[in-house]
């Protein structure tokens, strides 16, 4: 999710895999590869609903901002 202090700008790390979606990454004591891509339209709204009933914390951020909050997809590379 791409939320940060500074409501009114995506952080860092979302313009990172924007400009370059390949990263790698670490899951507790896993490291593996994904490629990122930025989730949208139906796939976005399940994403966040999901985030929303998980996290209900997660629905204030979208009040306290006039952008869209960015949900990033990491695909696992083989």
């Amino acid at each position: 999710m791409g939320q940060w202090q500074r409501v009114h700008q995506h952080p860092g790390w979302y313009f990172n895999l924007t400009a370059q979606p390949r990263a790698r990454i670490q899951v507790r004591a896993e490291v593996f590869d994904v490629i990122a891509e930025q989730a949208t339209g139906d796939d976005r709204a399940r994403i966040w609903a999901k985030l929303v009933a998980e996290h209900p914390q997660y629905a204030r951020y979208s009040t306290l901002t006039t952008r869209e909050i960015p949900l990033m997809i990491l695909r696992r590379v083989k």
